[in-house]
């Protein structure tokens, strides 16, 4: 039980070195030969999701730019039917306990989801 107490107050003072942009790369992308070879790595989750908030225009941009075409992205539908992206069944980050299918979209129309975002 000591040791398990000294690992977990070591591990408090320890910092990782994190792997190069190049490592991550040939684990996450596909080089150009290999772009035909029915390999479906990387599939991001809601656009990433880190530098950008989730299921936001931004962040499928950002997975573009870093050339991964698919993007796993969750979808709601409002009161009048339309279509939104929205991770959770409810909009609880932004402090609103409506599901969105009691939401008109007109709600949504200047609702920033930046502003929840830790980096927005």
């Amino acid at each position: 039980m000591l040791m398990f107490f000294l690992v977990l107050l070591a591990s408090k003072f320890v910092k990782l070195k994190s792997p190069s942009d190049e490592v991550v790369r040939s684990l996450l992308w596909k080089s150009e030969k290999e772009q035909g070879c029915g390999d479906d790595w990387p599939i991001l989750n809601r656009g990433g999701g880190f530098d950008a908030p989730d299921n936001s225009l931004a962040a499928i941009n950002q997975c573009l730019a870093q050339k991964c075409q698919k993007i796993l992205l969750n979808l709601s539908v409002t009161s009048d039917g339309q279509a939104i992206l929205l991770h959770k069944s409810t909009l609880e980050k932004a402090n609103i306990n409506e599901p969105p299918q009691k939401l008109h979209s007109s709600f949504f129309e200047n609702f920033s989801i930046t502003e929840h975002h830790p980096l927005g």
